[in-house]
Formats: structure tokens, sequence, C-alpha cells
């Protein structure tokens, strides 16, 4: 006898199906009442003997009335995959939300938001955020850079025209390209506990620098997102929110303001934040060893911690540079060095890899 029902009723009809099916009917967790499964015609709905097709908008479906499918499908989770475009596409850096009336207002350059956050505005609009428990936000959208640094000062994520770079603990995830726009490279690293994994993004093959040199290998790398920024930022910070605005006007009461020579010196929350008259700002966290330079007149940024320390630039010398401990990266847009062990290795101007003689140095960066 044919079947026709549709999806809408399989759950009113599942007691009487199950009295004819030897194997049990398990309700199905999809929203039958949302798109794309409410039917753009009540009249698209056809079928005979065990399967029936059916029509909703420009989706067919054939669903075989089988109770051991319908279990299946009723188990089984979609899961949202996200489509990378091969071609070169840098994501603008997002705003740290609540931004307060400072944004808006030049006059204005303290205050606090209404997530209890401790919110400055600098020249070159230069907007730094800094939470109850010592977390630091530093973003200049004019520029594209964004610096995240979490309470504890274990994490730390860097965005910047000429790459990214996430921090956590010992590990670090690296993404560089060319902030310039001149080609359309793109590299990845890695810094873990084997050594410094790299790779390509038009070369399928994987390469390790270890103790023993330059070797190929099989490993995965992080797509650094923009929500990181937040994950950061939020990380081991308990004291923010609503709850937490009253304690913030409290401790900005409590900051200091002083002038010396040129500088523009603001204390607050054990933070010391240097404005000088050539654009460079420097915001201090001695207790957890933060240390984070930004002049975005020239785009260069430098962030120093316990863990790493970095310098990206867009002024005369275009690069991004990372070095933990003995381990080095450099790429100025063209060359990709990694040096770990005493060996250097990357691809050169030709995009070939290549084992480097000298070593790689620290730019120089003139703030």
């Amino acid at each position: 006898m044919d079947v026709t029902q549709t999806i809408g009723d399989m759950n009113q009809t599942q007691d009487a199906n199950q009295s004819n099916d030897e194997s049990p009917v398990v309700a199905t967790s999809l929203n039958s009442d949302a798109p794309p499964f409410v039917p753009s015609d009540s009249s698209g709905i056809s079928g005979s003997g065990d399967s029936q097709t059916q029509t909703y908008g420009t989706f067919t479906l054939k669903v075989p009335l089988d109770s051991k499918i319908w279990r299946s499908i009723s188990a089984s989770t979609p899961q949202n995959h996200r489509i990378l475009s091969k071609k070169l596409s840098v994501p603008p850096v997002p705003l740290p939300i609540n931004f307060i009336s400072a944004a808006n207002n030049h006059n204005l350059m303290t205050d606090v938001s209404s997530e209890g956050l401790i919110c400055i505005r600098r020249q070159d609009n230069i907007f730094i955020d800094i939470s109850l428990d010592g977390a630091i936000r530093v973003a200049c959208p004019t520029q594209k850079i964004l610096i995240c640094v979490s309470a504890m000062a274990t994490n730390i994520v860097i965005y910047h025209p000429n790459g990214r770079i996430f921090q956590s603990q010992s590990h670090v995830d690296v993404v560089a390209f060319d902030g310039t726009y001149q080609n359309n490279l793109v590299r990845y690293a890695k810094f873990w506990t084997k050594g410094i994994s790299f790779m390509a993004r038009d070369i399928p093959v994987v390469y390790l620098v270890d103790e023993g040199g330059l070797r190929s290998s099989i490993d995965n790398f992080v797509h650094i997102r923009n929500d990181y920024a937040m994950e950061v930022f939020n990380s081991r910070s308990v004291r923010h929110g609503s709850c937490a605005f009253v304690d913030a006007v409290n401790m900005m009461q409590k900051s200091t303001h002083t002038l010396r020579n040129s500088s523009e010196i603001f204390e607050i929350n054990q933070i010391r934040i240097i404005s000088n008259s050539d654009g460079t700002i420097s915001i201090d966290r001695p207790t957890k060893s933060i240390t984070i330079r930004i002049n975005p007149r020239k785009g260069g940024i430098a962030v120093t911690s316990f863990h790493i320390h970095a310098t990206a630039s867009m002024g005369k010398s275009p690069h991004l540079f990372l070095r933990q401990g003995d381990r080095r990266l450099h790429f100025d847009g063209t060359v990709f060095c990694v040096r770990n062990g005493g060996y250097s290795a990357g691809f050169d101007e030709r995009n070939q890899v290549t084992i480097f003689n000298k070593k790689v140095t620290l730019p120089h960066m003139n703030l």
C-alpha cells in the first residue's frame, strides 16, 4: 500500500508507523516548520512505492520511508563548513564593541563603557580598552590594526595588514601576507614543541624545522578568525559587564594624568599609557611584563611579553617579525624565513623552498 505524508506530519504519525514496523521510529530533531522545510506549494508532493519526491522551492528531497534511515537522520547533527576563497582577502579588523561616546567626541578622551570597560582614546584614532582584570585591547581602525592581551597575559592576538599572530602559552600560530598587495603570497607557520612548521597556501607540502634541520611533515594550521580577539580579551577576565560599571568608575577616579616634556602619561589599574608627540603610543603593564607600542602614522607595532616579541610595519621596510626564545620568523612580503635550532629555511623570492645560510636578524623597528 502506498503511503504519502509530509515531513510536518511525520511526528504526528510516528506511533502508527511504529506499530507497523519492526524497528521503532526516532523523532527527527529538525524543525519541520522552519525554512527550507516549509513547502512553497502544498501540491508539490508526489510519491509512489517506497519513496516520495517532495519539492520545496528549489530543493528536491527523496525521502525513503524506512525507520532506520530516519533514525540515522535524526541522530546526525548538521555541520557548518566555511568556504575559503582562493583569492587573498584580508577581512576588515572588527572594531571593539561598545566604543563609548568618546568614539564620536574628540574632546572626551576617557570614559567607562556600559560593559564595565575603561575606554581611552588617543591621537590618530587609537582606541584602548582596559578591563578591571587587566586585559588590554588596542585598536587602530584606520590602519586595520588590532591587538588583544588576556588578563593573565598568557594569550595574545595581533591583527595587522602584514599578517596575524595568535599566541596561547608557548604555542604560536602565524599567517603572513603582503599588506602592500604587490603579490598574493600567503604563508602559514606554527611554533610548537617539535619546532617550527610552515607551508605556503599554493604549495601543498608542510615543512618542519627542528634541531635536526629541514624535513617534510604532516601538520594542521589554525585559521585565525576575527572573533579570536573577543576570545582573548575575555579570557580569564571575570569582572566585566554591567555589574562591573561602578567598580570601573571608581578605578577611573583613581587614575593619574601627567605631562612630562612632550609626552602625556596616563596611569590606571597598574597600566601606564604614554603618548608621544611623534604619534607613538606605549602601553606598559609591568606586573605581567607586557609592552605594546603602536605608531599609526607608519602602521608599525611592537608587542613584547614573557612568551613572544613581535613587530610589524607598513613603513619603509614592510615586514612581519616574530621571536620566541631562539626561534625566529621573518616575512617582508616576498621572502619568508624561519629559524630554529641553528637552521634557517623558508621560501625565497622565486617561491621556492630554500635553506638559508645567514641568520634571521631582528629588523630595525623605528616607531
